[in-house]
């Protein structure tokens, strides 16, 4: 194995640099000392000790703790720390053991010159300080033969990578392709024809269908199910009725102060939003700058910020909320917005900030710095709602336990609905659908359940029947067998009606007069690069890949995918400049090498795995 990757040292030239900051601590001791403990794992007959893991368990725990702080805890208990810690060491060593069987042998020369590179071990003068750096390794318990050893073992690492790293290499076609994928924009007229659009014309008959469902019946399962008797109260319904006054909110406010205080600098601030729609062209954008700018003016020369925002943002609550946006931290909104909104002053205007959702014009009107309290007129109509929906809740809770007292009695006015359910689907008017699921299935047949709470509604459930999953009948599942079958069948149908339309585009008809039915809509992407692509185009990478394809000579061209069908006409495609890319080269160059770095380490890992000899002490762990 060792031998293929001598002689392939051009395909493997980019991994050992990372090796050594990710692998080998400056304080790292050989592995094949004699170490106390037991070995938590042996790697081709190299024993990693249990102090070694211990060791570095902690140090990397220390790492996450003082980089993450707050969030250290929640992020340890996503990951299995003690995993990736046995894996970096495994890791390590088969690294190391690579290095040997390549045979690169450090000088004495590069020793003494990696040494060097720890400013810790020089004297005043920038000299290395031999016994200075004997004293401090003492002092640390560190074994300076073993320390010179681990250096010595780094160095012929680092000379292994560079002598790999001369291999390589990057063509100018490479260079050319990774510029022309970064800078060249195109603007298109596009129009999507969803899948469902095509069902229309796939003939559909129970003869065909029933021949379908046979030969697929195994993907027709039918989930636990359960017919049901329900009554739902909503809880909105009891907010206009709950009464809350000042006093109450204030006392709230002086008992709760700990709810209010900012973990971190926190902003308060309100917004005009000219909102930019995906599609639009550049001169459309251009119109919407100028109004913004427009409105600028008026607001910075001392016109009522509320009212300009209710008379011209795109925003939907502005009508009534005048921009307002409360109080938000860091990470919380669009990080444009969010740098422009935290450079503000109170009281100070921004100028246009464009973010991915339009032109923006900020106004700070209240900072907080960490542990602060937000001032009870800025929370005091979030608790007021607060209280409402609280009381209102109580109150709904009392209609739910009558209905559940009075739920069979036809005198009583319950308004129930009866229908049957199943597991893992939606049901109309419940935002929590799998509590409402689970509650029914766990009744007996017959029995009513408490008040439980879906989601905004509080539901009294009667189950009536229950049946366990089970494989589907043909009468059960015929819906869905029809919409599989129209399914598979549309794709041809899709395929043949795109493809008539940009033949007819290529011969010098317009998308427009082409497209007649009105659900169609024909729109524009703009003048735009690739990663540039509106966010509501479907199957992102396909369409994509097809409006950068077309061409001047013919250019109409359409996409099939899971979603629907694209036809697109290119309207324009920038001319790149081989000046531009020769003055982008270099960053181009180092871009494509760290990325073959990346992953030749990740095949050379995977690969030194596969053919290693590795045992992990299971019960040490």
């Amino acid at each position: 194995m060792f031998d293929y990757f001598r002689k392939n040292t051009k395909k493997f030239q980019p991994i050992l640099w990372i090796i050594i900051i990710a692998f080998i601590a400056f304080y790292g001791v050989m592995s094949n000392n004699n170490r106390e403990g037991l070995p938590v794992a042996k790697v081709n007959g190299v024993n990693i000790s249990y102090r070694e893991y211990r060791n570095e368990l902690a140090q990397t725990e220390d790492q996450i703790r003082s980089i993450l702080k707050e969030n250290a805890d929640e992020y340890l208990k996503r990951i299995n720390l003690k995993e990736m810690v046995l894996n970096r060491l495994i890791e390590r060593e088969l690294l190391r053991q690579a290095a040997q069987e390549m045979n690169v042998k450090p000088s004495d020369y590069d020793l003494l010159e990696k040494l060097k590179s720890y400013d810790v071990f020089k004297d005043k003068s920038g000299k290395l300080d031999k016994r200075q750096m004997i004293s401090i390794l003492r002092r640390n318990r560190i074994d300076p033969k073993d320390f010179i050893e681990s250096q010595r073992q780094e160095v012929s690492i680092d000379m292994a990578r560079r002598m790999l790293e001369d291999c390589a290499d990057v063509t100018e076609e490479e260079m050319w392709e990774r510029f022309v994928e970064e800078n060249e924009k195109v603007e298109a007229e596009y129009a999507f024809f969803p899948l469902e659009y095509f069902f229309e014309d796939v003939k559909v008959t129970d003869e065909k269908l029933k021949e379908y469902f046979s030969k697929n019946q195994d993907q027709y399962n039918v989930e636990d199910s359960a017919e049901v008797e329900y009554a739902l109260v909503n809880i909105r319904d009891f907010l206009n009725k709950v009464k809350i006054s000042d006093d109450d909110v204030k006392k709230y406010y002086d008992e709760n102060q700990e709810k209010f205080k900012v973990d971190e600098e926190q902003v308060k601030a309100r917004h005009i939003l000219f909102r930019i729609k995906p599609g639009q062209s550049s001169d459309e954008i251009e119109i919407i700058k100028k109004k913004a700018e427009k409105v600028l003016k008026e607001a910075k020369s001392g016109k009522d910020f509320v009212a300009l925002a209710q008379m011209y943002s795109d925003e939907p609550l502005s009508t009534t909320r005048g921009g307002d946006l409360g109080f938000f931290g860091r990470g919380e909104m669009d990080p444009a917005f969010e740098k422009a909104a935290f450079a503000l002053k109170e009281g100070e205007i921004s100028g246009l900030v464009r973010s991915s959702y339009g032109f923006h014009i900020i106004k700070v009107e209240k900072k907080l710095a960490p542990g602060e309290v937000k001032p009870f007129e800025y929370v005091k109509d979030e608790i007021k709602i607060r209280l409402q929906k609280e009381k209102a809740k109580e109150q709904a809770l009392v209609r739910a336990n009558e209905i559940k007292k009075n739920f069979d009695s036809d005198s009583a006015k319950i308004e129930k609905i009866k229908k049957k359910i199943f597991r893992n689907e939606m049901i109309d008017g419940v935002i929590n659908a799998g509590k409402f699921f689970n509650t029914a299935y766990s009744l007996e047949e017959g029995k009513i359940s408490d008040p439980v709470n879906v989601g905004q509604k509080i539901a009294v459930i009667k189950t009536l029947k229950k049946a366990a999953a089970h494989k589907g009948t043909f009468e059960e599942v015929r819906d869905e067998v029809e919409r599989d079958y129209k399914k598979e069948n549309a794709f041809g149908i899709a395929e043949k009606k795109v493809s008539s339309i940009a033949k007819e585009i290529n011969k010098g008809k317009s998308l427009k007069s082409l497209i007649k039915d009105k659900r169609i809509v024909v729109k524009s992407t703009g003048n735009i690069l690739r990663r540039e692509v509106p966010s509501d185009i479907k199957d992102r990478e396909k369409f994509t890949a097809l409006i950068f394809s077309l061409k001047k000579e013919k250019p109409a061209g359409f996409v099939i995918s899971q979603n629907g069908a694209y036809v697109a006409y290119l309207k324009n495609k920038s001319q790149l400049s081989r000046e531009e890319f020769e003055s982008k080269k270099q960053t181009i160059y180092s871009k494509i090498i760290d990325e073959r770095k990346n992953i030749v380490f990740s095949e050379v890992i995977a690969s030194l795995r596969k053919n290693g000899d590795i045992e992990i002490s299971e019960s040490i762990l």
